[in-house]
């Protein structure tokens, strides 16, 4: 995992995963190593999509930010 001492915008972001880039679990860009775990995040200042590595799947997915904000509470948010 990035520490964001070299970038501030990898700070969370995985590299490996048991020592592997692509662990031998899936093939193609299913394998990649991508994302954070949900944990740490870099700033995210105008970033539409999050990408999120599930170490249960061993595998990433996507968060997509919704258009519109929303309120709830008081609190104003994206889905």
């Amino acid at each position: 995992m990035h520490t964001g001492t070299d970038d501030i915008h990898r700070l969370g972001i995985m590299d490996a995963w048991n020592y592997e880039q692509n662990p031998p679990y899936y093939d193609g860009q299913c394998s990649r190593i991508t994302g954070s775990t949900g944990e740490l995040f870099p700033p995210l200042e105008n970033v539409d999509r999050i990408g999120l590595f599930a170490s249960e799947l061993c595998s990433s997915l996507y968060l997509v930010k919704s258009q519109n904000p929303e309120s709830r509470y008081g609190i104003e948010g994206y889905k």
